[in-house]
């Protein structure tokens, strides 16, 4: 079971300076971070004890 806050797994690159690598890897952080504030926003506005989330929903509320 999810316990709140979610945090969602971050990558990181230690790799040689390949600057596409490393801009893939802060693309891939930076949707974490979105999805993670997302997922915590809603769970705080809904108290139901079971909340499911749809990759289309979560797309639309970016919007």
């Amino acid at each position: 079971m999810l316990a709140n806050p979610v945090r969602v797994q971050r990558r990181s690159y230690r790799g040689s300076d390949d600057p596409i690598r490393q801009a893939q890897i802060a693309e891939l952080n930076r949707v974490a971070g979105i999805l993670e504030d997302y997922l915590n926003k809603q769970i705080k506005e809904r108290k139901e004890e079971h909340q499911k989330y749809l990759y289309s929903r979560i797309a639309a509320g970016r919007q």
